[in-house]
């Protein structure tokens, strides 16, 4: 089934009237219901004005238990995981990583990843996700997709460079990602396979431009609009709470878990998908609640 027909489905009435799925809410719609966070950076390293390293890893108990109480379907962070000494150690690394990770598997539930480039900074692709888990998915997998509650997810790896090249220590600029062409062939292979409304996730931004974009995001894009059942792409990286409409399918960034102190500079969201009522985000702490039409 197509976006828009997901979305503009109808239900016939005794009467032959017709109304359409979003003016009308249904008791047995899908809707999905997930916990989201991004850039936590965490690492056992000196703050600085805009990064608070240490403060994330009881900031991500935090969200942990918040989602168990709030028994969402899944969880999953945009990426920036962990960060690393200003001097890099790879044991270190290794070590920040494995004890965010123990903090943000509280979670009792399904848990994914976006990989960002500060979790390749001193480590390699494979190093990083060999040390966490994404349920269901094979530890090689940096980029995949699964389904959930009648919804299709799908996570992307911008972490490349424009030569095709994956990230690796001291091989690449933070502000020059890429969605490599073979990547881009299994994307268009799995959408093409898809019926379910779709969203997407990307460390890297795939709208606006500049330093903190996806340098063939429009290449992606097409993708995307081609298959005809993205809904919405969600992106960290900024550390902004942006949001862009682009033919049809709504992108939004968010704040980081590590931009402010202490446990009241938290950062977390709680997203609810339905056709009848499009995307709600609740904000918690530093970040506000947002709401959209689909």
């Amino acid at each position: 089934m197509r976006r828009r027909e997901f979305f503009k489905k109808t239900v016939t009435l005794c009467s032959g009237l017709l109304l359409t799925r979003l003016s009308m809410a249904s008791d047995n719609e899908n809707t999905v219901r997930f916990g989201l966070a991004t850039d936590s950076h965490y690492a056992q390293r000196p703050n600085t004005e805009k990064r608070y390293y240490k403060d994330s890893l009881s900031k991500m108990n935090v969200f942990a238990e918040h989602m168990n109480k709030a028994q969402v379907d899944f969880v999953i962070h945009l990426g920036d995981f962990k960060d690393q000494d200003a001097v890099p150690v790879q044991n270190n690394t290794l070590k920040y990583l494995r004890q965010l990770e123990l903090s943000y598997q509280q979670f009792d539930g399904d848990t994914y990843h976006v990989i960002g480039n500060h979790d390749v900074d001193s480590i390699t692709k494979t190093q990083f996700l060999e040390n966490i888990a994404n349920t269901g998915i094979d530890s090689s997998r940096s980029y995949y997709s699964y389904d959930q509650s009648g919804y299709h997810f799908v996570v992307l790896d911008g972490c490349f460079n424009e030569n095709g090249e994956s990230y690796a220590p001291g091989n690449f600029q933070w502000d020059r990602s890429y969605i490599p062409q073979q990547q881009l062939k299994w994307l268009r292979k799995d959408l093409e396979k898809n019926t379910l409304p779709t969203v997407v996730f990307c460390h890297q931004m795939l709208f606006g431009e500049g330093k903190h974009a996806v340098i063939n995001a429009s290449e992606v894009r097409e993708v995307l609009e081609e298959s005809g059942d993205v809904i919405a792409s969600f992106h960290g990286h900024v550390h902004k709470e942006l949001h862009e409409e682009i033919n049809g399918i709504q992108y939004f960034s968010f704040n980081g878990m590590v931009d402010l102190p202490g446990l009241n500079g938290n950062c977390y969201h709680v997203l609810t998908i339905s056709p009848s009522k499009g995307i709600t985000i609740e904000g918690y702490y530093n970040a506000t609640n947002r709401t959209f039409d689909l």
